[in-house]
């Protein structure tokens, strides 16, 4: 399947969706805010895809790093759960 296009302007309205999440975020964090298993995000992190450090509470990744992954390999999931589909729908139609 061909990647998609990332349309303009993306980057900075997810900046801005998510403007008030917690700079550090923890897997579950991450799953809570996306929609996705704690087991797809760990999926990512490992593929590479998300980027993440550990710390005392086990892995992490930050705000600008998940809207880094959204950007790219993110936007191009193929399986999208509804959270995902609604974020969509709310940035690129609005």
């Amino acid at each position: 399947m061909k990647p998609q296009i990332l349309p303009e302007g993306f980057r900075e309205r997810l900046s801005d969706e998510w403007h008030d999440l917690p700079e550090l975020l923890t897997i579950t964090d991450v799953a809570k805010i996306t929609g996705y298993t704690t087991n797809a995000v760990d999926r990512w992190i490992v593929k590479g895809s998300l980027r993440s450090v550990t710390a005392q509470m086990g892995l992490v990744t930050c705000r600008e790093w998940l809207i880094d992954f959204y950007c790219k390999d993110g936007y191009n999931i193929a399986k999208k759960v509804d959270r995902h589909i609604e974020l969509l729908g709310r940035l690129l139609y609005c």
